[in-house]
């Protein structure tokens, strides 16, 4: 299935990815896709904002500068939620710390139930936690 989806992915999503995999620097973090409108997101979206966020994170040595100018304020719930669930997730505790995501340290489940795939199988308990489906 991961093989499948990485063979579907979207164009816009394909960029970010490249971005992330060559190492190179975005040179207007404010067009980052976690300020996208969600309005018309599908849980393939979600599904590729939650491994972009994830993989930004993995590499967050690499990425602090990024990863320091969030702005909270202009992501959605469902953004903010997957950050903080991928934080606690890799144990990055440590980037709670951080003034640009101090915020994240209020953030509680989803009232509205936020899919990745269309059949979760509820493998991640701490997504679960948040009402997020895996």
């Amino acid at each position: 299935m991961v093989l499948l989806k990485e063979k579907c992915m979207p164009s816009k999503w394909k960029h970010f990815f490249a971005y992330l995999k060559d190492g190179l620097k975005m040179k207007d973090y404010s067009r980052a896709v976690y300020y996208d409108d969600q309005s018309d997101w599908g849980c393939d979206d979600f599904y590729y904002l939650n491994r972009y966020l994830s993989r930004l994170l993995s590499y967050s040595d690499k990425k602090m500068d990024e990863i320091e100018t969030m702005d909270l304020c202009r992501m959605s719930i469902e953004t903010k939620t997957l950050l903080y669930v991928i934080i606690l997730y890799k144990k990055l505790h440590s980037l709670l710390e951080l003034e640009s995501l101090k915020e994240l340290n209020n953030i509680r489940p989803l009232e509205k139930r936020l899919n990745l795939i269309e059949n979760p199988k509820g493998f991640y308990e701490i997504y679960e936690q948040f009402n997020i489906g895996w």
